[in-house]
């Protein structure tokens, strides 16, 4: 997906894409609220972040992992436009790449300015999760594009 990743493999039709540049990274071996900054990480096909806690091929999230063990992982890296952690500071929510966990117990209200409500629109304004199609190290700086897929978009099931 970034620049040094090479090609991407993408396995859905794609009718928009967005382009842009690394500007964090984040990923921690634990299940710890915030994950740690990061200046590289490794993506690894099929399963996510090097050393992240949620990589793996079937789902690592604490209750998918309990209630459904074998579900494929959809949710090996989280994007997250910079443009809305800008409009969260202007808001006086003070975050950083890896602080949006359980969002309400890092600051009273922000769920609250997650939500949005308009047709067309995901429900949550908090990025969108992505699979891993091709292995490579992406770096801050790093250029990246996003191919989003063709509608109807699917919400995952909430955690």
């Amino acid at each position: 997906m970034a620049s040094q990743i090479g090609e991407p493999k993408f396995l859905v039709e794609t009718v928009a894409s967005e382009a842009g540049r690394v500007v964090g990274l984040a990923a921690d071996g634990f299940h710890h609220f915030s994950k740690s900054a990061r200046e590289s990480l490794m993506l690894l096909e099929g399963l996510g972040v090097e050393g992240d806690i949620h990589a793996g091929r079937f789902v690592r999230h604490r209750y998918l992992a309990r209630v459904r063990p074998r579900k494929p992982n959809l949710r090996q890296v989280h994007l997250i436009p910079s443009e809305l952690l800008e409009a969260l500071r202007a808001d006086g929510y003070a975050l950083r790449p890896g602080d949006l966990g359980e969002i309400d117990r890092l600051k009273a209200g922000l769920k609250r300015k997650m939500v949005v409500d308009k047709p067309d629109r995901p429900k949550f304004r908090c990025g969108v999760m992505a699979v891993v199609r091709s292995s490579g190290r992406v770096v801050i700086d790093d250029n990246i594009e996003v191919l989003i897929p063709s509608k109807p978009l699917k919400s995952l099931p909430a955690l």
